[in-house]
């Protein structure tokens, strides 16, 4: 007892030093390096692995002490960047926000032991179709791919969907970590794969020149768009012909070959289809997407259209997809769940050309979409029922209902009953949320930093998008980022307005203009 009472005495002397330690590195202002007592490596070593893999420890609850009403995680970062251990090239925010970039050795050591094939039983060979894929130059994980050919007045169309389920099983390594972090997030600084790069950029994706499992969802269409019929089955392809968003663009203008034939045809029916939806009540809301890359001391910002011919027909496609898969699912009773959307309280109109003011209007009046166990209308989609499958590289709800579909295609009883669905598409939905939200807070970071950098003090355009009392809000031309604007006169929402940028404050998402 003598000897468990030294024990417990010396464990929390250690911890009162620790502590007091924790005090002294958090308030460290100098360039060297905070020292670490010998006693203390472990301690600082427990910290790390807090901040850089999740691991819980004696370390978290003191650093929790510490932080008082400030996040533990920033208190963690606060604390190896005093002693200088901060890992180099590691993104201060995703540490921040407790992302992982990395994998842990157990998910990487599954990924490297997948076998170079896959199996093919149930699958047929997708042959004689000119298959192309689709996507920005940078994307690796290419989870989609597309064929188009005319067969008297109707046209054969072709969508192929990566299949990673023929590589990871439900709850084992792979998928556990994919549920971890059930959404791939593009950050300027870098990227944050659901998978491994041997899986996600390799095995599973829908590269040129070799074969890989899919789920086909094959359409017979005629020229006004109207789906005479469809089928889904699991096979096996070969893109011919990897394109970039530009590079269709391009070949819908400027070429005559069998495949600017086949992106034509593509175009006239998806053109068509989104017109059937708009009649039947879809809402249209297009934005230009602001880019941010970060790579070393190096911030480039720019605008990239999603309305080009090639962003319209790979988007309305894969809504198509989406679609066929949840009437599929309906009509052979297979547990899914849906996405629903309910009208909204006052009338919403469709957005073909940006601008900010009349945008940000009709979002406002949308509802948020909402998770379904029975098949209702989708408002915005102008669809009866709708369920998503068309991404299973990058958003793990996707690949749990692949599964369901994939297996009833096989004839496999399917993996998962409604109860567990709901459970876990509620939690990826819930997570996904917030790793968007982190999304735009880091692209907003970075479109500030730029700002600080390039356009403070210089003149340019806003909108106004909303006026409360003395608060005016404004949305600055090109950037797509909002700020109070300072001005003698009340501008009147909607108004395009001069302003040059006064302030700027990055980390604190904090943009002030003043009215020229």
């Amino acid at each position: 007892m003598r000897r468990l009472k030294q024990m417990r005495a010396e464990k929390a002397a250690r911890r009162d030093r620790a502590a007091a330690w924790l005090a002294e590195a958090l308030g460290h202002k100098g360039t060297e390096p905070f020292q670490i007592p010998d006693e203390l490596e472990g301690f600082v070593k427990n910290i790390a692995d807090y901040l850089l893999c999740g691991t819980n420890s004696d370390a978290v609850t003191l650093l929790a002490n510490a932080a008082g009403r400030n996040p533990i995680r920033e208190c963690a970062l606060s604390v190896l960047k005093a002693v200088h251990r901060v890992p180099e090239g590691a993104d201060e925010f995703l540490l921040a926000n407790g992302i992982h970039a990395g994998f842990s050795t157990a998910v990487l050591e599954a990924a490297d032991a997948l076998p170079d094939d896959f199996n093919r039983e149930g699958r047929s060979l997708v042959k004689n179709e000119l298959i192309f894929s689709i996507d920005d130059e940078e994307t690796r994980e290419i989870d989609d791919a597309i064929s188009c050919r005319r067969e008297g007045e109707d046209y054969l169309v072709g969508v192929y969907i990566a299949d990673p389920a023929c590589y990871v099983n439900k709850d084992d390594v792979l998928d556990e970590a994919a549920a971890d972090r059930p959404l791939s997030l593009y950050l300027p600084t870098t990227m944050v794969k659901m998978f491994p790069e041997r899986l996600s950029c390799d095995l599973a994706s829908l590269k040129q020149g070799v074969e890989r499992p899919c789920l086909a969802f094959n359409l017979r269409l005629n020229k006004e768009g109207e789906i005479l019929d469809w089928s889904i089955t699991p096979a096996i392809v070969a893109v011919n012909r990897r394109l970039t968003y530009i590079e269709a663009d391009d070949i819908l203008e400027n070429e005559q070959s069998e495949l600017s034939i086949a992106l034509n045809d593509l175009l006239m029916l998806a053109d068509a289809m989104r017109k059937a939806r708009e009649a039947d009540g879809a809402v249209v809301l297009n934005r230009p997407e602001v880019r941010v890359r970060v790579e070393g001391d190096d911030v480039r910002v720019w605008l990239e259209n999603q309305n080009t011919a090639a962003h319209r027909l790979v988007a309305e496609f894969m809504v198509q997809v989406n679609y066929a898969a949840a009437k599929y699912a309906l009509h052979n009773e297979i547990p899914v769940i849906y996405r629903v959307q309910e009208p909204p309280s006052a009338p919403v109109c469709s957005v073909h050309e940006y601008e900010p003011f009349f945008f940000d209007q009709q979002v406002r009046r949308m509802k948020r979409t909402r998770l379904s166990t029975y098949p209702q209308p989708h408002f915005g989609l102008g669809l009866d029922l709708y369920i998503q499958v068309s991404s299973p590289l990058r958003r793990y709800a996707d690949l749990v209902l692949h599964r369901q579909i994939q297996a009833h295609c096989l004839g496999n009883p399917c993996p998962y009953t409604q109860e567990e669905l709901f459970a876990i598409l509620d939690n990826v939905d819930s997570t996904s949320s917030r790793n968007r939200a982190l999304e735009n807070q880091a692209d907003t970071r970075w479109i500030l930093e730029y700002l600080k950098r390039n356009i403070i003090g210089k003149p340019t355009g806003a909108t106004v998008i909303r006026v409360e009392g003395s608060l005016v809000l404004a949305e600055l031309d090109t950037y797509c980022v909002r700020g109070i604007v300072l001005s003698r006169d009340k501008p009147r929402p909607g108004e395009h307005i001069s302003v040059s940028i006064k302030e700027v404050h990055p980390d604190g998402a904090r943009l002030v203009m003043q009215r020229l």
